[in-house]
């Protein structure tokens, strides 16, 4: 196996999924330039499971759809036709992070340079929850590139601090609509949300961490005490110890607001008990994919014997996003963006995002083999037919993609909007988790990979910190021919 090879593979993908595409929008980067632009910037893979890795490369051609070239600079989108709800350019937050998160391992970097200064001087920034400091500092780990950082300083604590005005409550969490995190119709609803919480806590690490960087320890200081606070927060109002979860937590004024301003007719959720939501839903999982839980006691680790759990999140096509046994799991209503039980992309990459993390903090748990099967499962959901497919949300127990489906049966006039939904992550998850390679603030590099099983695998490509790495694992040396073993060039 060498790089031709690896070439070739992918552009066989790329040549299927152009034959198969059924997407009239017109984008920057169209099917007759994709393959070019993909072997000029993103890391190709060798990879035992073919399912992973045709997922990982149909994810790169679709993510390319949402490059767009506006007046105001490179932006990123979520939807590849206009929607009523976004905002300039047919930007939406709500999923920014994601996008950096994913784009950071893109070698040209002109495309988040601009993304990222248009929502400080364009975008709508708090339409919806969004952990912009920190998708900003996780791609300065990659790139080792501080200019951006430097640039925005200033705005991240400006950004953090209208938070601050606009969602704290008096005990010092913060509280969220669960339409304002794209997540309308969730059984927990509006309240001080593990989603928002996880967030802002792992924003105001990011800024104490740029703050290092910049030499400004008294900000520093101040920001790590902050996530700290709200981590301790999180754990004493959050935590339901009896279940072993992170839940909403629900008051008086929480209930108003959702009755007053985000109501959904009558498919919105009006019997919510105040205090913590008696049901678990997935996003409990939001602190530790953000590290509120990166130095927790073990005993909060009892939460992950949900994820696996038939009555709970694991479905046979997907994870739930509410426990698949409960009541109100997928009720019926029209509503084609619910998140009563619905597996959707957003959750899934969020949740295995923490398993993976947890796994990192905790080596001694036995998951590794159940995330490995939750990413494979993940993989396989890319599909409609037999096309490579990627939308709003599907029925984790038929694999059946719900938001079209309802769509069409409305004969919606934009039905088709979901395809190429550009609302998580798929990629970072293979380079970050799968094969674990990891950075520091320091440029230093680490590779833990969750794959344990593979017998090789190789990640060609990854520009940074000014240098091209390849990673590669070859068990008994005959694929590669570098010697068996984990191995990692430079240059």
């Amino acid at each position: 196996m060498d790089f031709n090879e690896m070439y070739n593979r992918m552009a066989g993908y790329v040549a299927i999924f152009n034959k198969n595409d059924r997407d009239q929008n017109i984008c920057l980067i169209n099917n007759d330039r994709v393959l070019e632009w993909m072997s000029k910037n993103i890391p190709m893979v060798d990879l035992p499971d073919k399912v992973i890795e045709r997922a990982y490369y149909f994810r790169w051609w679709s993510y390319r759809k949402h490059i767009r070239k506006s007046p105001d600079g490179y932006v990123i989108t979520e939807f590849m036709p206009d929607v009523a709800w976004a905002g300039k350019h047919n930007t939406i937050n709500c999923a920014a992070g994601h996008h950096f998160y994913e784009g950071r391992w893109i070698k040209e970097t002109k495309y988040l340079d601009e993304y990222l200064r248009f929502w400080f001087e364009r975008g709508s920034l708090r339409s919806y929850s969004c952990w912009l400091a920190d998708a900003a500092y996780k791609r300065y780990l990659v790139t080792g590139d501080i200019a951006p950082i430097k640039r925005h300083f200033s705005d991240f604590i400006s950004n953090y601090e209208a938070w601050e005005l606009e969602r704290s409550d008096d005990n010092g969490l913060f509280w969220q609509v669960d339409d304002r995190e794209g997540m309308e119709l969730s059984i927990g609803g509006t309240g001080q949300r593990p989603n928002i919480n996880s967030y802002m806590y792992a924003d105001a690490k990011a800024i104490s961490a740029m703050a290092l960087l910049l030499g400004d320890k008294e900000r520093a200081v101040q920001f790590e005490e902050e996530a700290r606070r709200i981590g301790a927060l999180m754990r004493d109002i959050l935590w339901d110890d009896k279940m072993g979860f992170f839940k909403t937590f629900v008051t008086e004024k929480h209930m108003k607001i959702q009755h007053e301003k985000y109501h959904w007719a009558d498919d919105a959720y009006t019997n919510q008990p105040l205090g913590l939501c008696p049901v678990p839903e997935l996003f409990g999982y939001t602190p530790w994919y953000y590290g509120v839980m990166d130095e927790a006691a073990e005993d909060y680790l009892k939460a992950w014997r949900f994820i696996t759990d038939p009555d709970y999140f694991a479905g046979p096509f997907g994870l739930a996003t509410a426990p698949i046994s409960h009541s109100d799991f997928m009720r019926p209503h029209r509503h084609e963006c619910a998140w009563d039980g619905p597996s959707w992309p957003f959750a899934t990459c969020q949740a295995l995002g923490a398993m993976a993390r947890t796994l990192r903090n905790y080596p001694q748990l036995d998951m590794a083999d159940d995330f490995m099967k939750l990413i494979t499962q993940y993989a396989a959901a890319h599909r409609l037919e037999e096309i490579d497919w990627v939308d709003e949300n599907y029925d984790p127990l038929t694999g059946e993609w719900i938001a079209r489906k309802r769509l069409y049966e409305r004969n919606d006039n934009n039905k088709d909007r979901g395809q190429n939904y550009n609302h998580s992550t798929f990629c970072d998850l293979i380079i970050s988790d799968v094969i674990g390679l990891q950075f520091d603030e320091n440029g230093r590099i680490s590779v833990n990979p969750l794959a344990k099983d593979w017998p090789y695998f190789c990640l060609q490509g990854i520009y940074a910190h000014g240098n091209e790495l390849c990673v590669m694992y070859d068990k008994d040396g005959s694929r590669y021919g570098m010697g068996a073993g984990l191995k990692v060039r430079v240059n």
